[in-house]
């Protein structure tokens, strides 16, 4: 092999039989030696032509390969997608919570407005659904003027 991958050309794999496994590689759900004759435009006894490379050159198990790396590489930016989107919906609602504790909103209509405007947007952004349990939480985050300490707010709830 030329790399350390098995879905790369092999040392003694020809041009021609590496571009028919190139061929099978990429179908996918769709993996045939069939679909390969039908790609490369081969009459249908090319066929045997292809079996003989397949078991030659182990393109079974190369493909599966290929297929399990390929997997590997949706699940790790399915992954980093999560964590970002994760992460711009903290920013965003602390900005939020930031910018309405900043004009005082609530401050007239409710004690402890702090503590509803941070449960009214834990809930917005999906992250908690019992409000006794936010409350405890944010009772205890509380500084002894009774600020909420935001960074370890977005810490405690960072972990879901």
């Amino acid at each position: 092999m030329t790399s350390n991958t098995p879905w790369t050309k092999l040392s003694n794999e020809t041009q021609i039989a590496f571009h028919a496994f190139t061929i099978y590689r990429d179908l996918g759900a769709n993996r045939s030696y069939s679909n390969v004759v039908n790609a490369l435009k081969k009459e249908p006894g090319y066929k045997r032509q292809i079996e003989t490379w397949s078991s030659k050159y182990q393109w079974v198990y190369r493909a599966g390969s290929y297929d399990s790396h390929i997997d590997l590489i949706k699940i790790e930016c399915a992954e980093a997608n999560i964590i970002e989107l994760q992460d711009v919906a903290f920013n965003g609602a602390k900005e939020a919570l930031e910018r309405l504790i900043d004009i005082g909103v609530h401050q007239h209509y409710c004690e402890n407005y702090e503590l509803k405007a941070i449960e009214i947007l834990l809930k917005s952004v999906g992250l908690v659904n019992n409000g006794t349990h936010l409350k405890m939480t944010l009772r205890n985050l509380q500084d002894s003027s009774g600020k909420v300490d935001l960074e370890a707010l977005i810490a405690q709830y960072s972990k879901f």
